[in-house]
């Protein structure tokens, strides 16, 4: 494949450059981005900053083959980095997901927390507007310590979800 630009995605300063160029790829072959989109987001090298600012194109690819291989690596926790899995997810707007995303919420760190909320945020079902109150009336136990200031500002998240799947 394209080896400065995977040698470039394991530089953070390199970011604007890999995503536009990956951009530029889509403009002329849709195949061979995905190909080089998933090479450099899954690979081990990869800086978790750039990984993460591709995470919406992997969304947006709508592929049925990558959403189930990112979901696969969330559910199997087979990747190092949950929060640019969520992101993906997030992006494909999958109803397929939710459970996932909310079974992983209790266990989950602060930043995955609040990407589990704007994930499912774009997708609008019962089962999350129910998830966002459960959030927002505190009905969700938490593991680990529980920062109120913190728990105060999921909550006001949940709440812009809401509002967000209200309107």
């Amino acid at each position: 494949m394209n080896e400065p630009l995977i040698y470039s995605a394991t530089l953070a300063e390199k970011k604007d450059e890999v995503v536009a160029q990956i951009k530029q790829l889509f403009l002329e072959d849709r195949e061979i981005a995905i190909n080089m989109l998933t090479e450099i987001a899954f690979s081990p090298d990869t800086d978790n900053s750039i990984r993460r600012e591709l995470a919406p194109m992997i969304g947006n690819t709508k592929s049925p083959q990558l959403f189930n291989m990112v979901l696969s690596h969330f559910i199997l926790k087979t990747f190092n980095d949950p929060v640019f899995l969520i992101r993906a997810i997030g992006a494909f707007r999958n109803p397929k997901a939710i459970r996932s995303l909310i079974d992983f919420y209790t266990e989950s760190d602060w930043e995955a927390r609040e990407e589990i909320i704007k994930a499912l945020s774009g997708i609008p079902v019962p089962e999350t507007f129910e998830f966002f109150s459960q959030i927002f009336n505190d009905e969700i136990e938490l593991k680990g310590e529980v920062d109120v200031a913190y728990q105060a500002k999921l909550k006001q998240k949940a709440s812009a979800a809401l509002s967000k799947q209200i309107i």
